[in-house]
């Protein structure tokens, strides 16, 4: 039976909530549903005005009703904070956690400078826009993505503090396949391992399968794929000169400040500054991993929703990487490798930054090109902020420590790190803890299991 079988096989609730944006997946999977399952179909649509003629003109879908959310979102002067501070209140959420690590609203955004009043502004539509649907729809189930913006996170947060069950669909780490749960990348109802039974494979097969599916070595070939072609670069710039009508800076605040003439200086600026940093690790890093001591730590692409979102509390990592230097025992050193498509989709980082890294005194930098695989081999512990580097280690028998809550953490080789005031000790247990093979079998195996049989738990 297949992913989709499995997943209109259960019964369903009688009111489905869908988050829908420019990735079609979930609109398809709402047409594929309703053709097999029926009950009320609803819709929240995050789009670009390009994409809204589609939606409301489609026949595929019987939504009962839609709401597209740049309408409810415009510019107003004039803020209710009584009303903000009554949300915050009513569900123990902090909004400006959400707002500040926002990449459109603050750090990240090279076109709009958000001021403190229109932030709010954004937020109190928002939150007053997500408030009715669900006070009218009342759905059983919520199916969104992972969010990677604030509005989509914030909107998961409100459905769970109303008892509404939200529903994502992962991308396993491993396996090459996916599965259905409430939280990004945990499986539901796991707590502990200790009732998984591993599969028959050995090391060496598990350490092949990780190898082949792995994210980062998709992602790292789908940007280079996607960015190399200068005839799709061509194409790009010629349909948002001529061809764009370029609505959406007055409609969606996402779009604030992208006239067309600074898109393309800034463009061609990121793609100098990109040159000109690019040389500067290629002089500056360490390609080859030397025969000593040390802890490593990947950094992550930036901005990114594993980081922002899932760490919202350790999001500098500058700060984050002086931190775990002052931590690690005197005879380590703390091997820090820039990730290898920051370049390509983010332009690499300032060259300030790269110094800044490189002038703490028991810190290499090494060349983004150099293989994560190779150094969490060679490494005697390996820390992530929230990717999967953490997760990789323990296939390569190392102890690993990371700071996001994600759901493998689960294993007892990785550590979790809630303050940086006990980092130094967790470092020292870390660093002494022996690998059990089997836990590691039981996660995959736990995975494996979970996106092939396991999809809607009553």
């Amino acid at each position: 039976m297949g992913f989709m079988d499995n997943l209109i096989s259960i019964r369903m609730p009688d009111k489905i909530l869908f988050w829908l944006d420019a990735h079609l997946l979930y609109y398809c999977l709402s047409y594929y549903m309703q053709k097999k399952y029926p009950a009320d179909y609803y819709a929240i649509i995050d789009i670009p005005d390009r994409s809204k003629k589609f939606f409301e003109q489609q026949k595929f879908v019987n939504f009962k009703k839609t709401w597209f959310y740049h309408d409810n979102i415009t510019k107003k002067d004039k803020i209710d904070m009584d009303y903000l501070e009554s949300f915050e209140e009513k569900y123990s959420i902090n909004l400006w956690k959400f707002a500040i690590n926002e990449r459109l609203f603050y750090k990240y955004n090279a076109f709009h400078k958000f001021s403190k009043n229109e932030i709010l502004s954004i937020l109190e539509q928002e939150c007053k826009l997500f408030e009715n649907i669900l006070h009218e729809v009342n759905p059983n189930c919520v199916i969104m993505q992972d969010a990677g913006l604030h509005h989509g996170n914030l909107f998961s947060e409100i459905c769970k503090k109303n008892g509404i069950r939200v529903i994502i669909i992962n991308v396993s780490k491993f396996g090459g396949g996916c599965y259905l749960s409430e939280k990004i990348h945990t499986i539901d109802n796991l707590d502990t391992l200790d009732k998984i039974k591993p599969r028959g494979r050995n090391i060496e097969e598990l350490q092949q399968l990780l190898n082949k599916s792995s994210l980062s070595a998709s992602l790292m070939n789908y940007t280079n794929e996607t960015r190399k072609s200068k005839i799709a670069l061509a194409k790009a710039a010629f349909q948002m000169l001529f061809v764009s009508d370029n609505q959406n800076m007055k409609t969606h605040y996402s779009y604030y400040g992208r006239t067309k003439l600074r898109v393309l200086l800034n463009e061609i600026f990121s793609m100098l500054k990109t040159k000109i940093r690019g040389n500067f690790l290629d002089k500056s890093c360490i390609r080859k991993i030397e025969d000593e001591k040390f802890v490593y730590l990947p950094l992550h692409q930036e901005p990114e929703r594993s980081l922002l979102l899932d760490a919202p509390f350790y999001t500098n990592q500058i700060e984050t990487t002086r931190n775990i230097a002052k931590s690690i025992p005197i005879g380590y050193v703390l091997y820090v490798k820039e990730h290898p498509t920051q370049g390509k989709s983010r332009g690499w980082r300032p060259i300030a930054e790269y110094k800044e890294i490189m002038g703490i005194p028991n810190v290499k930098m090494i060349h983004p090109s150099v293989s994560s695989t190779e150094l969490i081999k060679k490494s005697t512990l390996v820390i992530s902020i929230g990717g999967t580097a953490s997760l990789e280690a323990a296939f390569y028998e190392k102890p690993s420590i990371m700071f996001a809550n994600l759901g493998y953490a689960i294993l007892p080789s990785i550590f979790k790190i809630n303050s940086f005031d006990n980092l130094s000790n967790t470092i020292s247990q870390a660093l002494k803890t022996k690998i059990n093979p089997i836990e590691f079998r039981k996660i995959f195996s736990a995975h494996c299991c979970y996106f092939r049989t396991s999809i809607f738990i009553e």
